[in-house]
């Protein structure tokens, strides 16, 4: 499945987590990005970032990192992140998920 942030969540995603404003990252990942990986677990998980405004480095952390702390280090060969726009941000979104898994070593 392809996730298009920009017309499935925002195209402003916005702070990190959900006390700090609307549309944050921990709202992505519990309340979209996770639900989906549960139910199709054989499945990969396309999230794609073109047509949004970016993503705050903060965000970008608290949605794949907290991926991995969630689901652990498998959950890293189901996820693709796309961004032809900004090509940088699948670099840290996948530094995060592996620093994640070293960090938490499971």
């Amino acid at each position: 499945m392809v996730f298009k942030v920009a017309t499935m969540f925002s195209e402003s995603p916005g702070p990190r987590l959900r006390k700090d404003g609307k549309k944050s990252g921990e709202e992505l990942r519990d309340d979209y990005l996770i639900p989906w990986l549960e139910k199709n677990p054989n499945e990969t998980l396309f999230v794609d970032f073109d047509g949004t405004d970016g993503i705050a480095n903060s965000t970008l952390h608290e949605v794949f990192g907290g991926i991995v702390r969630k689901l652990g280090k498998d959950a890293i060969s189901r996820i693709r992140i796309i961004s032809d726009e900004e090509p940088e941000l699948v670099d840290d979104a996948q530094q995060y998920m592996a620093e994640e898994a070293e960090r938490i070593g499971k």
